[in-house]
């Protein structure tokens, strides 16, 4: 596949674009979305013996009218999401409507991406350096190598002479080109190391993918290396942790992570509606398997609001414990304690939600928890649901999610927009 191609594949693998309205959903439709959704499983998912569970459900699921009384395109492709999914329990494989045509799609997809590198540092969100000499890199996610290899090569020159590095993924949604974590992970090897392999059901192939020969500027090999991670950490930001991780080149901190292991493709089902479909999975060049499910397990797992002070910790200690400078053991010797006594302040705050008694399952993310859909679930005792949770003072962002869907909290009127997204908004205070 060529790489553009791949590259508006991953995208989609992502993130879902907005919204000139479709056709009228009939049954009619809603039985030909079905039926070729099912050839398209059965082509090319990963699984075949999954798709054929995935197909058989939805076959009975449509015999059965589950579908009849769904009047709005989004609905009926949420609805076909979540019994795909709870059959494959695959993340990445779904349903999508598009209110704009998806002739239209390419160009919107430009803009589209060319606003998200721009708002997000082009994959770098932020770059530091630490007290006691040690770097910090944020990713949202892997963006395009032709975009974003510059930024790249620039952060890793800026933390160069850096004693330690830490990696923060606990926001990072996946990867928008399949080369840049091979061409990132070259940092921290002496020489190429193999990877990890994408495996093919369709073509029936198997592609090595090795970190790269050269990279620009001072690597990175010889210094301790940690990377954060959280429950939403996802995909391409998961690959790049559990790699490391099993060539122990780095030690993950922060919470189990999200569990997408597959690389998936869109194919157009009609002029407004397409799938997700993952053709491809990765194999890890030494578990010979990968996290598809069951996410990647932190070398030490923490609250990962707590994981950047836990680095920064350790990388602290690992320094003072290599370095053969008295003075300079001295001086992080004190800092490692104030860090060490540094009290983390959080207040408690209760989140509640009225109504939706019928609700299965009502869960909250936000920026406080790092967008992590499953961490932080709510109770109902009969008349709203209600969780309390210790957030850090300042601006926060967060939506509940109920039973897969994403909700504004509708007794809160405070909103901010962020990127395409807007979301409900507090403050707390100290």
């Amino acid at each position: 596949m060529r790489k553009d191609i791949l590259i508006i594949a991953l995208i989609v693998f992502l993130f879902s674009p907005m919204a000139v309205k479709a056709q009228r959903l009939t049954d009619e439709l809603k039985a030909t979305i079905i039926q070729k959704i099912q050839v398209e499983l059965k082509k090319s998912y990963i699984f075949e013996a999954v798709a054929d569970k995935v197909i058989s459900d939805l076959k009975q699921k449509y015999s059965n009218d589950a579908y009849r009384e769904i009047k709005k395109e989004e609905d009926f492709a949420f609805a076909i999401t979540k019994d795909m999914r709870a059959i494959s329990k695959d993340l990445h494989l779904e349903l999508v409507y598009s209110e704009n045509s998806l002739e239209s799609k390419e160009e919107d997809d430009k803009l589209w991406l060319s606003e998200l590198l721009v708002n997000n540092g082009y994959g770098v969100k932020s770059k530091k350096i630490l007290e006691g000499n040690i770097g910090y890199l944020q990713f949202p996610f892997f963006g395009p190598v032709e975009n974003c290899a510059d930024t790249l090569f620039g952060a890793m020159q800026f933390v160069a002479e850096t004693d330690a590095l830490i990696i923060d993924l606990r926001e990072c949604r996946g990867s928008l080109d399949p080369d840049m974590i091979p061409l990132f992970s070259a940092y921290f090897f002496k020489e190429p190391v193999h990877l990890f392999d994408f495996e093919n059901r369709e073509t029936n192939t198997f592609r090595q993918m090795w970190s790269a020969a050269w990279v620009p500027g001072k690597k990175y090999h010889t210094k301790p290396l940690y990377i954060l991670t959280s429950g939403r950490t996802f995909s391409g930001g998961e690959e790049f942790a559990y790699d490391l991780k099993h060539l122990k080149r780095a030690m993950i901190i922060g919470q189990v992570t999200k569990g997408g292991a597959h690389a998936r493709f869109p194919v157009n089902i009609n002029e407004h509606f397409y799938i997700t479909i993952p053709k491809e999975r990765s194999v890890n060049a030494i578990t010979k398997t990968n996290w598809e499910q069951v996410g990647v397990k932190p070398t030490i797992e923490i609250d990962s609001k707590l994981a950047l002070h836990k680095a920064h910790i350790l990388a602290l200690k690992s320094v003072i414990d290599s370095s053969t400078q008295a003075e300079k053991q001295k001086t992080l010797i004190i800092l490692l304690q104030q860090l060490e006594n540094e009290k983390q302040v959080f207040k408690k705050v209760k989140f509640r939600l009225t109504g939706y008694k019928d609700a299965k399952e009502v869960a909250i993310a936000g920026s406080f928890n790092f967008w992590a859909p499953k961490n932080n679930f709510l109770t109902f005792n009969g008349r709203e649901w209600s969780c309390e949770l210790e957030i850090s003072p300042g601006k926060h962002s967060y939506k509940f999610i109920v039973d897969g869907k994403w909700i504004l909290d509708p007794d809160n009127p405070n909103t901010i927009k962020e990127n395409e997204y807007v979301n409900s908004a507090i403050v707390v205070v100290e």
